[in-house]
């Protein structure tokens, strides 16, 4: 057991792990404890992490070694402050090489703005040794010897950085040496040291280039060395950095604004499991996600969202963090706090007692939306996405805009949920580079075209989800691969045709519908996913369509219908529309065009 004799230590039945001398005097105590049921055991494992825990099953423990890092940080283990809870976990040297007890030279955070945390080095009486600043982002950042640093700031309430190594086969710790050193040492037995001048704050968390010069000792050629030193300060420098999580009070008008009293909340796994029965109640299920609903004992009622899949799970927690926790507005879903541990990744959500409108829409057992109520869905999505689009400090796409993402809350008012794929766009920028995400029959052209895009592919995607609200089924139901089945075709073929589009409501109305909403409705979701994205809308101009401020004119057919419809052009089902280029009644800004400055994003 390392530097213990196990005979001289004892596990007693409530989990609570106590060493003892020869002569049997309690030297040390993990003061912790569990509730037994009279199935459950205690065990104390050493993990292949080098994480020693006490528990009563896998993810369900009392007590770790990782909650106590003393001089050393190994891969997976992360060092923490939380000012809600009174807890802080800081790297702390050893009085000698031989001696254990507290030395002279710890490594601490503090709160320097809203999104500035300082790190210092300490001497035991304060003095501070180093200190440099980061700034506020949610990213891993990659260094030499293949090993990363996760971490996120949010407010002066919460601080945490995970430190991993990427390569299985190599080991790798941070210690900080009896001198005030932080090194890292390798399997190849080499270290890295740095000396850190005194300097004010002067670390941007954006930038590698820290500013801080230092040295590094080992038996490779110069060339590498000086590589190495040059990115491996950088990591040195992070590796000493809690993270403070500073938990953004909502803004009721911008991301930047503050609002009293609203705060993320950090879960414990324990509470979770006991609010969810264990996990038990199922309320939805994605390709990197499990939605549970929980009641805690207070009688709220939550959604707690299960990250699963290890690069995956870090995406989705920083997106989401990122997007929907840093915002607050009446037609997004209400982040409520999250959970982090171990590997687990938990976002804890308001809960909506009407679940998606998927399920209102498409299963034949659910009850029938009336007009106004999807009416009232239709331009409600559209505002919580203009204020997305607009409102935010920076532009966020949301990406994955489909009606399992609209959830409806007691009185069927729309929220849009689940920003595991959103990207953040700058202002200084028109548009991103990213990968191609979101599902299949609502996703923009431009996302096959492997080009750059904007806030236009979520304004595509909405306008077929508004189409699907108004017919009350999929759009992607093609019988035998006919376009003529395919619901927007019939809209596109009808407007153009100058026939009716009320038939085209959903039958279970039982025309029960204002007849001007479904026809404004119609040409807007038509306008809204047409080829060209520079001839849809922008969603602010969906809002003032759907209101009755702007008036909406007949869409043309796109080019992408009637190349794929020329037999059914032939029969008279797809009619070519006329030219629109000079029409005068649809406002100049449904062409939006605007200078573009494309943004590299990672994969």
């Amino acid at each position: 057991m390392g530097f213990f004799s196990p005979s001289g230590s004892e596990l007693d039945k409530h989990g609570n792990l106590s060493l003892y001398t020869s002569t049997g005097h309690a030297v040390w105590s993990t003061n912790s404890s569990f509730s037994l049921g009279p199935l459950d055991s205690i065990a104390a494992n050493l993990r292949e992490d080098g994480n020693f825990i006490i528990s009563r099953s896998v993810d369900d423990y009392s007590w770790q070694s990782f909650d106590y890092p003393t001089d050393t940080l190994l891969p997976n283990a992360y060092l923490e402050y939380d000012n809600d809870r009174g807890i802080k976990r800081v790297l702390k040297s050893w009085l000698a090489t031989s001696n254990p007890s507290t030395g002279n030279f710890s490594a601490e955070v503090t709160t320097v703005s809203v999104d500035l945390a300082e790190v210092q080095l300490l001497q035991n009486d304060g003095f501070t040794e180093s200190k440099f600043c980061i700034n506020r982002f949610h990213e891993t950042i990659d260094y030499v010897y293949d090993f990363e640093f996760h971490f996120i700031i949010y407010a002066d309430i919460y601080s945490y950085v995970l430190f991993s190594y990427g390569n299985s086969y190599n080991l790798a710790r941070y210690v900080l040496d009896v001198s005030g050193k932080l090194k890292l040492l390798g399997w190849s037995n080499e270290w890295v040291t740095v000396n850190m001048d005194h300097k004010k704050c002067d670390f941007l968390g954006h930038n590698e280039d820290t500013g801080v010069n230092g040295k590094h000792s080992g038996r490779k050629n110069a060339t590498w060395v000086v590589v190495e030193v040059v990115i491996g300060l950088t990591t040195v420098i992070v590796a000493i950095a809690i993270l403070l999580i500073r938990l953004w009070k909502r803004g009721t008008t911008t991301s930047s604004k503050v609002m009293g009293g609203d705060t993320l909340k950090q879960y414990n796994y324990r509470d979770l499991r006991k609010a969810t029965r264990n996990f038990t109640i199922k309320l939805g299920n994605g390709g990197f996600s499990t939605v549970y609903k929980g009641e805690f004992p207070d009688s709220t009622f939550v959604a707690v969202k299960e990250l699963r899949g290890h690069f995956q799970e870090e995406k989705q927690l920083r997106a989401e963090l990122n997007t929907v926790g840093l915002i607050q507005h009446k037609n997004l879903v209400r982040l409520l706090g999250f959970c982090l541990q171990g590997s687990q990744r938990f976002i804890i959500y308001d809960y909506m007692p009407n679940g998606s409108l998927e399920s209102h829409l498409f299963q034949s057992d659910s009850n029938v939306l009336d007009w106004r109520t999807r009416y009232n869905i239709i331009l409600a999505t559209a505002k919580g996405l203009a204020y997305l689009h607009e409102h935010c400090r920076d532009c966020i796409i949301h990406c994955d805009i489909k009606p399992e993402n609209i959830l409806l809350d007691a009185e069927f008012n729309p929220q849009v949920a689940d920003f595991g794929l959103a990207k953040l766009l700058g202002r200084d920028f028109s548009r991103v580079l990213t990968t191609m995400r979101g599902t299949r029959g609502y996703l923009a052209p431009e996302w096959f075209s492997g080009v750059p895009v904007t806030a236009k592919v979520d304004v595509y995607s909405y306008g077929q989800v508004l189409l699907e609200i108004i017919s009350g089924r999929r759009n992607m139901d093609l019988v035998n691969d006919d376009l003529a089945s395919y619901f927007p075709a019939i809209v596109f073929n009808a407007l153009n045709n100058g026939e009716d589009v009320l038939p085209l409501v959903d039958s279970k109305l039982q025309g029960k519908f204002s007849a001007e909403e479904v026809n404004r409705a119609c040409k807007v979701g038509c306008w809204c996913i047409q080829d060209d994205e520079n001839d849809r809308p922008t969603m602010k101009e969906v809002v003032q369509a759907l209101e009755g401020n702007l008036d909406v004119d007949i869409p043309p057919i796109p080019q992408f219908f009637l190349s794929l419809a020329e037999p059914s052009v032939q029969k008279g089902d797809l009619k070519e529309s006329k030219d629109y280029s000079t029409s005068s009644t649809l406002p100049s800004s449904f062409s939006f065009q605007a200078p573009v400055h494309a943004v590299q994003d990672e994969p």
